[in-house]
């Protein structure tokens, strides 16, 4: 069966995408990759030339009724039978390609990553888990998926329905809402077998006067060690001057995160995130964690920036974003 793995980030996102390729394949990793994105983020030819070169294609995706379906879509429409979905913005600490042989994944077909907080006991459950009674569950986080599809089929399909009827579910789901638990929903409705991490997600950041600012959450293997970087704001920026976003992890003390209480602020674009309290918690030197990780991807940054294809494609998005925008005025 074909392994490889996905990545949906075109526009806004292409930066992100084209560093975490390059810090893959420096990994070691040679798995091939398919870069999926919709039609206005198409990227000229001179892009799709190192991709390729890269070991990597260009997907694209059709309209869809909401961009939270695209992840689903792609699993479903992928030419890879067991899948390793990244965000752009989540970057491996090293080569993620072992999970396929993990005794969980060979178990269930299917592992995924736990969010920082407890689903609720709403009417999520029994509307589109299907079940009878909440379960006590970490909220899932999605910026990664393993999946065999080939196991998952319908489990799969069920996840693209409840994000193409989104508008209709949207009141039930949990947290921040978006695709992240539709597939653990899905899962349960179809009763899919799937192995949830039982690792609490760090934190990382930077430190302001003193303060600790968080701007990415690190997700463990099944063994426990740190794997993925996964930023949740100060994502990289297209064309922005860039500076540091990880100075300082913090872990929960107790691996399953039992007594930590988690709290957010700010939003989106600045929003930092605190686990309490902080006696239950350890701070540790993010380069005890993740080595010159973050050295690599601000070089790549810089080399990528200087590139003519490159420059090429930010203008051709930006172009028809505004274009796209100045037409759909009233």
């Amino acid at each position: 069966m074909a392994k490889g793995i996905i990545i949906s980030g075109g526009g806004r996102y292409l930066l992100c995408a084209l560093v975490n390729i390059r810090v893959l394949r420096g990994h070691g990793c040679d798995l091939p990759i398919e870069l999926w994105h919709f039609r206005n983020e198409r990227l000229p030819g001179s892009a799709q030339s190192v991709l390729e070169s890269l070991n990597a294609r260009c997907r694209e995706l059709p309209e869809l009724p909401t961009p939270y379906a695209s992840k689903a879509y792609a699993l479903i429409h992928s030419d890879f039978d067991e899948i390793l979905v990244l965000d752009a913005d989540n970057t491996a600490i090293r080569n993620p390609s072992y999970l396929f042989n993990s005794p969980e994944y060979q178990k269930s077909g299917a592992i995924f990553w736990p969010d920082f907080e407890w689903a609720p006991p709403n009417e999520a459950w029994s509307k589109l888990a299907k079940l009878d009674s909440p379960l006590r569950t970490r909220q899932q986080e999605s910026g990664q998926l393993l999946i065999n599809r080939l196991i998952c089929g319908e489990a799969l399909k069920k996840t693209l329905e409840f994000n193409e009827r989104y508008q209709e579910i949207h009141p039930y789901l949990w947290g921040a809402g978006g695709d992240k638990d539709t597939f653990q929903l899905a899962w349960y409705a179809t009763q899919t077998p799937f192995h949830m991490i039982p690792f609490y997600p760090g934190s990382v950041g930077i430190l302001v006067n003193g303060k600790y600012q968080s701007n990415t959450m690190i997700q463990h293997d099944p063994e426990g060690s740190p794997l993925f970087m996964h930023k949740n704001s100060r994502k990289w920026h297209l064309t922005r001057k860039e500076s540091r976003s990880w100075e300082w992890c913090i872990f929960a003390k107790d691996p399953s995160g039992e007594a930590i209480t988690y709290t957010i602020s700010g939003d989106s674009t600045g929003h930092t995130h605190q686990l309490l309290p902080k006696e239950e918690t350890v701070g540790v030197d993010a380069k005890k964690v993740i080595s010159n990780l973050e050295d690599d991807c601000l070089n790549w940054i810089s080399k990528i920036r200087k590139e003519g294809w490159y420059r090429h494609a930010v203008f051709s998005f930006y172009l028809r974003d505004y274009l796209k925008r100045i037409f759909r005025r009233p």
